[in-house]
């Protein structure tokens, strides 16, 4: 059964302070002007007084003439010393797969790839364990199908003569 607490009239519970830290960041972002014309409005943080938050104003800054927006149609850029200009997208993008197409060789890589002995390189012989055993199971019959007309079966055994194939005669290397 549901019972009723008594109402506390008039007076809220006091919020948790572990949060309060965080709060305060927020609020003070909402109130945050960006525009360099008008006054810029905060919250005076103090730590022992926390009742006496009230907005408050700072000297305005001198107004600066209103920007004229740009008659062309080009963006202005920072002028920054990593600054890249591309003129022609797809002239860079086909410079870049042109270099992925050429192969750069180490000097002496040979030389570091002998050192590392042949057992590292080829890796622990694999020998049968309960987690890579081979598992036979039949090729599965459609139960609505008749076997001659069942596509799917046929494409799974055709699949699996391909493979047998190329088992049996391997390409040249």
């Amino acid at each position: 059964p549901y019972m009723p607490q008594a109402a506390h009239k008039g007076k809220k519970r006091p919020a948790d302070n572990a949060l309060e830290s965080e709060q305060r960041l927020s609020k003070r972002l909402d109130l945050l002007n960006l525009d360099h014309n008008g006054p810029r409005l905060y919250i005076p943080v103090s730590p022992t007084n926390t009742s006496s938050q009230t907005p408050t104003q700072t000297i305005p800054h001198p107004k600066s003439p209103p920007r004229k927006p740009p008659t062309d149609d080009l963006m202005h850029i920072e002028d920054t010393p990593h600054r890249i200009y591309i003129h022609d997208l797809s002239a860079e993008l086909s410079d870049l797969s042109s270099d992925e197409d050429t192969p750069v060789f180490l000097p002496d890589i040979e030389k570091h790839i002998s050192k590392i002995p042949n057992h590292v390189l080829r890796g622990p012989e694999l020998r049968p364990t309960r987690e890579n055993q081979l598992i036979l199971y039949s090729v599965p019959s459609s139960l609505t199908i008749p076997e001659e007309q069942d596509r799917v079966r046929r494409a799974i055994l055709e699949a699996r003569a391909r493979v047998r194939e190329r088992q049996i005669s391997p390409v040249g290397e």
